[in-house]
């Protein structure tokens, strides 16, 4: 049995209700009722005592016995006190096979740090992406470690801090929750009819696993557990499902509610089927550049009007901010004129 940390074992007991007393300079005496039965252990005071490991596999088998679990649980409760364990294990023909390229594992190891990373920055802000990482989020993933690795499998175990961060309470808990929660979500979720699915995850979240998950050339499918949950992503399933996602958090980040008030600088009107298009283009006086906004009927002949005398109109919207393309503002309502005519108003 490897070196246990007695600092995790007597914080492990206490939590667990242990009662601690003094037996003699090198150890203490430890005891507990369970269901109306007493037990009374010694537990070592230091690292450095003579047989320290042979106490302690004695311990770990007394508690696996008192507390009816596996020896393996205990050891693992011992040794990852203060944390919770994700593991991300990866799926190939080449692991399969025993292998493992070398130069895929300093991405790998990346992306999983910015899986937590990223997912950490939600459970602060529930925003659709981040130019950034927040500060709180670095600060938990420095605190990450990387745990022992599973006999006979490709599996990177990362302990999670559980303690409180600032305000946070059990901030690495529930960014763990959040993780399991979002990717079972995401592979089930109707993409483009009710795709927010209430901000779980964010597309930088997306983009690392996408990128972790591989190419065409050297796929992986990867398989997560945490917070007593399962979540297999596959490459033939879910790589191209999590790029459309990514793509829709994107577009819909782009999205800006804004009220836009101008001057109407082009009218378009067109039959197309038997759906009627009525287009307009404003001369935007807040952002200073042409936004073109689609009108039904009554606001595009309100829009003819005012484009005769060069009124200055009102309309809120969500505009879409596309590179290199004319803005575009969708779900336009309550287009008006507006009640000053100042160019130099500010509508804030």
């Amino acid at each position: 049995m490897n070196k246990f940390s007695l600092e995790f074992l007597i914080a492990y007991l206490k939590i667990n209700h242990w009662h601690f007393t003094d037996f003699d300079e090198y150890f203490f005496k430890i005891e507990k009722t369970i269901n109306d039965e007493y037990f009374r252990l010694k537990v070592p005071k230091t690292e450095e005592l003579y047989d320290y490991d042979y106490f302690i596999e004695k311990l770990i088998i007394a508690f696996s016995i008192i507390e009816g679990k596996k020896k393996e649980v205990v050891l693992d409760e011992v040794n990852n006190y203060g944390y919770d364990i994700i593991k991300f294990r990866l799926v190939s023909p080449r692991t399969e096979n025993g292998t493992f390229p070398l130069s895929d594992f300093p991405r790998i190891v990346e992306n999983i740090k910015k899986i937590i990373k990223f997912s950490a920055c939600s459970e602060i802000k529930e925003e659709l992406s981040f130019g950034r990482p927040l500060g709180l989020s670095e600060a938990l993933v420095d605190e990450c470690q990387i745990g022992q690795t599973e006999v006979g499998s490709f599996v990177v175990n990362v302990k999670v801090p559980t303690r409180d961060f600032d305000e946070k309470e059990k901030y690495g808990e529930k960014v763990l929750s959040r993780i399991m929660t979002g990717f079972n979500e995401a592979k089930t979720i109707n993409i483009e009819e009710d795709y927010h699915y209430n901000k779980k995850l964010n597309k930088n979240v997306f983009d690392s696993v996408i990128d972790m998950m591989g190419n065409r050339d050297d796929t992986f499918d990867v398989e997560i557990k945490a917070s007593g949950r399962n979540c297999n992503l596959n490459y033939s399933s879910d790589f191209q499902r999590f790029k459309s996602i990514s793509a829709k958090l994107k577009r819909i980040s782009n999205d800006i509610d804004v009220v836009v008030r101008g001057t109407v600088q082009n009218l378009h009107h067109k039959r197309v089927g038997e759906e009627d298009i009525r287009e307009i283009i404003v001369q935007d006086l807040i952002s200073r550049g042409k936004v073109k906004i689609s009108l039904d009927e009554e606001s595009y002949n309100l829009a003819c009007d005012v484009n005769k005398d060069m009124k200055i109109i009102r309309v809120d919207g969500v505009l879409r901010r596309e590179k290199g393309k004319l803005k575009v503002l969708n779900n336009p309502t309550n287009f008006r004129i507006d009640d000053n005519q100042d160019v130099n108003i500010n509508v804030n």
